[in-house]
């Protein structure tokens, strides 16, 4: 059961992801690690083929809220970041004054 796409719905699954303080979501734009790279922000491909994607708030899972991440978003705790080069390529400069300093201390 992958990000509760089964017919029935787990409800835990929304309440554990509801329940968190901020949801940070990071996208390398040239990332070959996570395919496709939209889904390092819950995009994917459209249903029926593997070239065209589709945003997360273009799918069923955002706008029938299933896992939570439309209820975080409209509380303004889900947060998108996209940066290039490949997966995991930052600055600790960058990752601390975006991420660290915001939202952990």
């Amino acid at each position: 059961d992958v990000n509760n796409m089964k017919e029935e719905k787990n409800p835990e699954y929304k309440r554990v992801i509801t329940s968190l303080e901020n949801y940070i979501m990071i996208k390398w734009l040239d990332d070959t690690t996570i395919i496709p790279r939209e889904s390092s922000h819950f995009g994917y491909y459209v249903l029926g083929q593997d070239v065209v994607t589709e945003d997360l708030k273009e799918t069923p899972q955002y706008k029938e809220d299933w896992l939570g991440l439309k209820t975080l978003d409209e509380s303004g705790r889900l947060f998108f970041y996209e940066l290039p080069g490949a997966h995991m390529n930052m600055e600790y400069p960058w990752f601390r004054e975006q991420i660290i300093r915001p939202f952990f201390v």
